[in-house]
């Protein structure tokens, strides 16, 4: 019996169907979520630095008592304003992030895949944006990339940025936790959306563009009955589940 597809409900930035277990890109979401409350800590910050200063200038004279209160809210405002800026780009990153996984995810939920688990916390630090079950057998870790990719050493670069951290070892680590729960080999994918480049193989792992995405899933083996699937969609959702 084959799993039923659902007609997609439509969201802001996010196909999402019932096979799917959340949107796609939640953690990222809570991420630049975080950033974006810092962001205001920060602000609050900033402004209380500059009521500290007015007060230290017009309150009473300025002479040398004064003085090291100016200077420690102009020290304060400096170091505020500076980690809002900063706060402010990881929340866009994040958000840029999350808006690929939701591409990805769109993309994903058209294979014929029987589960797709988006953000699964599988325990190995972070979360496996996207969980493949039956037949194949697959973790997808989206990246946010376009130009060419290249590999230089344990870095991806696309066009001429580097994307942060190591991809594929991090796509290993989930891939490798999924087998475990599984008992069978995982296959593990990194999909840089926008990149320009034929699909290439790193340390085991296949690199990818969204486009080619759908090729590189049909193309992967069957390594899990539809009931072996059924019963990994359960543990692993029990186990992200445990894990938040």
């Amino acid at each position: 019996m084959s799993v039923l597809r659902y007609p997609a409900r439509h969201t802001k930035d996010v196909a999402y169907t019932r096979k799917e277990q959340r949107r796609a890109g939640a953690h990222a979401r809570s991420l630049a979520r975080g950033a974006s409350y810092m962001r205001l800590f920060y602000l609050g910050l900033a402004a209380l630095a500059l009521y500290l200063g007015y007060h230290s200038i017009t309150v009473k004279p300025l002479h040398v008592t004064n003085r090291p209160l100016l200077v420690l809210s102009g020290v304060l405002l400096v170091l505020a304003l500076f980690q809002a800026a900063g706060e402010r780009k990881n929340s866009a990153k994040a958000r840029v992030g999350a808006t690929n996984e939701s591409r990805v995810a769109r993309v994903l939920s058209k294979t014929n895949t029987d589960y797709l688990i988006n953000s699964a916390m599988l325990g190995v630090g972070g979360d496996a944006d996207h969980v493949l079950l039956g037949p194949c057998l697959a973790v997808v870790e989206t990246k946010s990339g376009r130009g060419p990719l290249s590999v230089r050493g344990h870095s991806l670069v696309s066009g001429s940025k580097i994307i942060p951290g190591d991809p594929v070892a991090q796509v290993k680590r989930q891939a490798a936790a999924l087998g475990r729960i599984a008992g069978s080999y995982c296959d593990a994918i990194v999909c840089v959306a926008d990149t320009t480049t034929p699909i290439q193989i790193d340390r085991g792992v296949t690199l990818c563009s969204l486009s080619q995405l759908p090729g590189v899933i049909a193309a992967l083996p069957a390594r899990i009955s539809q009931q072996d699937a059924a019963n990994l969609n359960d543990q692993v959702r029990h186990r992200d589940r445990a894990n938040r």
